[in-house]
């Protein structure tokens, strides 16, 4: 999903460097999700003590379903949960603006979870 790759990615790591001193290393993968065996396209985040995070584009669009995955550092993955199905904002016809708004919504997901050490 070039869309992930070129919009989200770059906007999702810009708008983690405002929130915490943590270096997080992005990256996207079209390959088989964590728990579910399902292949979709992902964008994966990893801190430096082995948390990740994944969210999961099931059929490869931002408006469609996805899901976020989560797991602590030295363990496999342990949350499971749908992620932005059926919300209005990611059904914009500007891939910038759907990439703007998942990027807001997976900081403030990961500041949910504590794992963002604040500023």
């Amino acid at each position: 999903m070039e869309l992930l790759k070129n919009d989200c990615l770059s906007v999702l790591s810009d708008s983690i460097k405002e929130s915490t001193k943590e270096n997080i290393k992005l990256s996207t993968q079209e390959t088989k999700m964590p728990i579910l065996d399902i292949t979709c396209s992902m964008l994966i985040g990893e801190f430096p003590d082995s948390r990740r995070f994944w969210i999961c584009f099931l059929d490869n669009t931002f408006s469609g379903a996805k899901v976020f995955i989560l797991a602590n550092a030295g363990s496999e993955p342990s949350i499971i949960e749908p992620f932005l199905n059926g919300d209005g904002i990611m059904t914009t016809a500007r891939p910038e603006a759907s990439a703007i708004a998942i990027s807001a919504r997976i900081v403030q997901r990961l500041q949910n979870q504590q794992w963002l050490n604040v500023k």
